[in-house]
């Protein structure tokens, strides 16, 4: 007999859970509760109800005469939730043989991040992303559980609703559209992905539209505020000039003490300009402003029992702390889906577009836009004593800037410029049919498209001072276009073998195919200065081309055991086959086995009052990876610039490809245990995994006689393990009091083991230069951790000592490049908090990493230009260098106690000190809080007047302050050259850190 049942569903404390789901058991039929927990279904006496909510045990109820249930769901421990895992599927915890880990809406966006990798910063344990740079739009490194490739990709895969996106896809979707992301943390947990999954996987579900037929709309509005919060510690002693002498167009700090008087600043071009001859400390801070963050979202969510619909467009505009940058972004998605019978379908269609306009880097040489001399690096060469502001006027007039050697970070801001537009649009569908209870066959396609549109250029200046400043009118257009296609065809099955015995069946194909194209163009000496458009320029042009497709096929399946809900033997297997490798080494299989066990359900004595639950898993993957260029392993020939009269001229390339290149292979192994206590008060969670990576595909110098440069073969093996602890408790519940805490432990290690040829190392990237050469480098060192600092050091005697020259007192420099330290943390702490009270939650992340180590390029170059502290420490008189000695006879060195440097003021500092690496290799442990947020929701009696379901107004801050060694007095230890491999090596091409302060508002009618 058909009837409608309605009724409240609560959490252990009474309160309501909104958004809990109510379905007819063996149905698809079902509903969702209100904000007030309330819910109401039309259904027939018999039929069973499934009450569920995420982090709560399932419950069931059976119709009988009653017309209301209501239900009291009680907290249950990760083992008895579903999570999403590879391919999409829904899994209990307690069937995995890995280690996952959920993270939900409101701990993504209870802080109101713009980008969702910085929103997961601090809040899962093995997964490490690093800020690497500052700006309007920062760039982000995603790795989980370290390294395993040496050249090739470390970053994580991300899923977005099953469809496997790039590495960016993460800071471009809206975190206010995101219901959950789930983390597979290894290869062990991704393996069904292929060689995408080799570095494990971020899931994310996007909302949905709910199975209530009442539609809700959602507004959320966010206004942040940024400021800078650290600079380079500098000298406070002595002015500008040079070799001790006042120069009033220096851009060093190398000038006599500071003392008050009045002293000519610049070169007197718009008049003269005297100013007191003292420390103004923060004359590079004044440069920068207060930037804006305006983040506004709707979303409009619905259905009924047969569909539902979400839709949600958001728009972010954002002025950076650097005057003139700014960033707009605008993203639109909409996620649909109907039941017809026995097939569902579901859709999602996601449109990005952005726009970034920020201040260029400008060659300091060329001209050309893109190299090393960025705004921050100019800044920084203003001397401590220069009143910058007062030469705003240069923006306009380069020649009226403070100083003959450097560029004008004003003219930079105006007329050195780079803009680009991103448009991208993905969209899935996927059908599925259920045959019958335990059958049912989904197919699922998707396609990302993206188009980047960049021009980079700078003003056309003639320096009536100095000829150095001269620049001609330069532009760069780089156009690319990307196109991915993946498609999955799955036959899933689902059934009892007996009462005993269940099994989860999984037979797929997978496809995809990767289209890229990129047109280059760039010329100097534009005819007309306002016009920057190639086709106007009467120098020569640059120009190149490059156009590629790339395939991959593969064939996997899946089988997963269960014996009475407490042993779960699950196995995988995947055959690829890639476009990028030869025919006969392009075919690669790979398995993945692991077993879970709860005794718990064994042993029914363990479970009381102190143990709740328990599982122990274990679990064995390999995975591979080939070739990630579509075309690196074909040797052909590339345009050849420098033949005169604008004849084209060609040339082999330099890279010669091995003809038997083989896949790289990753293997790793995983034991996890997850414990619960106290009636799941308590959760412990605890992993220990291996990992072995060989054929690393490196390109390695080749010998002369060879006709080439370099040759790329399979030579490299790394080997790491690590090892991951959480924490988690509800420390208060009460009817008014909930606090929560999670804590986390990761530490992980990657060994390079071996590379090519008997080679110790391989170069990542460099840093730090010295007539051209670079004195730091990250690199894969034979024996060391990946990746490992290189550079310039001291020559050091048996005790340790730096040995001097007895007839300079300066220091000897060690022969080739030593070994400096390592870029990646020994181990990784989390803290994460919420305390809620009657509607009003505070929530606040803090991380601390330590044991690693960065080259500070900025520390190197605050000591060439005399504005750092150390290079007054000795008021620039000849010193004695601590813990030195010489050399008196071979191989006996005495202490140094009275021999002292020849110079103790610039020459020493600018040429012997600062082409030292060793000097710039500095502790990277920070301890930072992450965010904190504070909000409250407004109580249900104040809005029965209103048309409004829901209102949640609150604080937050992002950054809010972090802490480092003394020694660290310069920047953030995260920033970066990049996002590649080649990390713990810093640059002067980005911004200082910051700190954002905001508000926000959340209102659901």
């Amino acid at each position: 007999q058909e009837k409608t049942i309605s009724g409240t569903v609560v959490d252990e404390t009474n309160m309501p859970l909104p958004g809990a789901t109510v379905v007819i058991k063996g149905t698809t039929t079902g509903t969702s509760t209100d904000f007030d927990g309330k819910y109401s279904i039309t259904t027939n006496t018999g039929d069973v109800l499934t009450f569920s909510y995420v982090g709560y045990a399932e419950q069931n109820a059976t119709i009988g005469a009653e017309t209301t249930i209501d239900i009291a769901l009680a907290l249950d421990n990760s083992l008895e939730t579903v999570v999403v895992t590879a391919l999409g599927f829904k899994r209990k915890p307690k069937e995995l043989a890995y280690a996952t880990q959920e993270v939900k809406s409101n701990e993504i966006n209870q802080a109101k991040a713009t980008s969702a990798a910085t929103a997961l910063i601090g809040k899962v344990s093995g997964l490490q992303i690093n800020t690497v740079d500052n700006g309007v739009n920062p760039n982000t490194r995603v790795v989980l559980r370290g390294s395993r490739s040496i050249s090739g990709n470390n970053q994580a895969l991300i899923v977005i609703d099953g469809f496997p996106s790039t590495r960016g896809a993460l800071s471009q979707i809206d975190p206010n559209n995101i219901e959950s992301s789930t983390i597979l943390k290894g290869a062990n947990a991704a393996a069904l992905y292929g060689s995408d999954g080799a570095n494990g996987a971020i899931m994310i579900t996007t909302k949905k539209g709910t199975n209530n037929e009442k539609m809700t709309v959602e507004l959320n509005s966010t206004t942040t505020f940024e400021t800078v919060t650290l600079l380079p510690t500098r000298q406070t002693k002595f002015g500008q000039g040079w070799n001790g002498g006042l120069d009033s167009v220096e851009n060093t700090n190398w000038g006599p003490a500071l003392d008050g008087s009045l002293v000519q600043v610049g070169n007197g071009t718009g008049g003269v300009r005297e100013y007191s001859y003292v420390a103004r400390e923060d004359n590079i801070r004044d440069f920068f402003d207060t930037g804006i963050t305006m983040q506004n979202n709707v979303s409009v969510r619905g259905g009924g029992e047969s569909g539902n619909i979400f839709f949600a467009a958001s728009d972010q505009q954002t002025t950076g702390i650097v005057p003139n940058d700014k960033f707009h972004k605008n993203t639109f998605r909409l996620n649909a889906g109907k039941n017809i019978g026995k097939l569902s379908v579901n859709g999602t269609m996601a449109y990005l577009t952005s726009s970034t306009k920020v201040v260029g880097e400008e060659d300091a040489v060329t001209g050309v836009l893109g190299g090393g001399n960025s705004m921050y690096n100019q800044l920084l060469q203003t001397p401590i004593n220069v009143p910058l502001t007062a030469f705003a006027n240069a923006a306009n007039n380069p020649d009226e800037h403070f100083t003959n050697y450097a560029t004008s970070p004003y003219w930079l801001i105006e007329t050195a410029r780079d803009n680009t537009r991103f448009d991208k649009f993905q969209g899935t569908i996927q059908l599925d049919y259920k045959f019958n209870d335990w059958f049912n066959a989904l197919y699922r396609v998707g396609t990302n498209f993206s188009n980047s549109r960049n021009k980079a250029y700078n003003a056309r200046f003639t320096s009536a001072v100095i000829s150095s400043l001269n620049s001609t009118h330069n532009v760069a257009d780089d156009h690319r276009y990307n196109r991915d296609i993946n498609s999955d065809l799955l036959f899933n099955f689902d059934l009892k073998l007996n009462e005993d015995i269940s099994t989860k069946v999984t037979l797929g194909q997978n496809v995809k195919q990767s289209n890229t194209d990129r047109i280059f163009t760039s010329t100097e000496n534009l005819t007309f200065d306002a016009i920057n458009n190639t086709s106007v320029a009467s120098g020569d042009r640059f120009a190149f081309q490059r156009s590629t497709i790339s395939r991959g096929i593969g064939v996997y399946g899946s089988a997963e055991f269960g014996y009475k809900d407490y042993l779960f033997l699950s196995a995988t297997g995947r055959n690829d086959w890639s476009s990028t490798l030869k025919q006969g080494n392009n075919s690669f299989f790979y398995p993945s086995v692991g077993l879970s066990f709860i005794p718990t359900q064994v042993f029914k004595s363990l479970k009381g009052d102190i143990l709740s639950s328990a599982k122990i898993a274990a679990s064995y993957t390999k995975v591979g990876n080939s070739v990630a260029d579509p075309y690196l392993l074909d040797a052909g020939i590339e345009a050849a610039p420098g033949f005169p009269f604008n004849v084209p001229g060609y040339e082999y390339n330099d890279l010669v490809p091995d003809s038997n290149l083989t896949p790289e292979f990753v293997t790793s192994t995983e034991v996890n245990v997850n414990l619960a206590f106290l009636k799941n008060r308590i959760t412990l969670d605890a992993a220990y995994y291996t990992t072995e990576s060989t054929d690393q595909i490196l390109q390695t110098d080749a010998p002369y006689s060879s006709g080439t440069k370099q040759i790329l073969l399979n030579a490299g093996t790394m080997e790491g393990d690590g090892f991951e602890l959480d924490l988690g408790a509800r420390i208060v519940s009460t009817d008014n009091w909930k606090w929560d805490t999670k804590f986390s432990y990761a530490a992980s290690e990657t060994e390079v083991t071996e590379l090519a040829g008997g080679a110790q190392q391989f170069i990542l990237s460099s840093a730090g230069y010295d007539g051209g050469a670079s004195t730091a480098n990250s690199a894969a060192v034979v024996g060391e951790s990946f990746p490992t600092i290189i550079g310039t050091a001291y020559l050091r005697d048996d005790q340790g000592r730096i040995v001097i020259d007895p007839n300079t007192g300066n220091p000897e420099v060690a022969s080739g490049k030593k070994i400096l330290g390592k870029a990646t943390p020994d181990y990784i702490l989390g803290f994460n908090t919420s305390v809620e009270y009657k509607g009003i939650r505070l929530a606040a992340v803090f991380d601390y990493r330590t044991g690693h180590q960065f080259y500070n390029d900025l520390a190197q170059l605050q000591d060439f230009l005399g504005a750092s502290e150390e290079s007054a420490s000795t008021n620039r008189l000849p010193f004695v260098i601590p813990n030195s000695s010489y050399e008196t006879t071979p191989g006996t060195f005495v202490a140094n106690t009275n021999i002292p440097t020849e110079s103790g003021a610039q020459p020493y500092w600018d040429t012997i000190h600062s082409n030292i690496a060793e000097n710039y290799v500095v502790d990277a442990t920070s301890f930072k809080c992450r965010e904190i947020a504070l909000s409250y929701e407004l109580p249900s009696t104040l809005l029965d007047k209103l048309p409004l379901e829901r209102a949640v107004i609150g604080v937050n801050a992002r950054n809010v302050f972090m802490i480092l060694p003394g020694e660290n007095k310069f920047t953030d230890p995260e920033f970066s050259l990049g996002t590649g491999n080649g990390q713990g090596v810093g640059g002067s091409a980005t911004t200082p850190p910051t700190r954002t302060i905001g508000f926000n508002v959340n209102l659901t009618f």
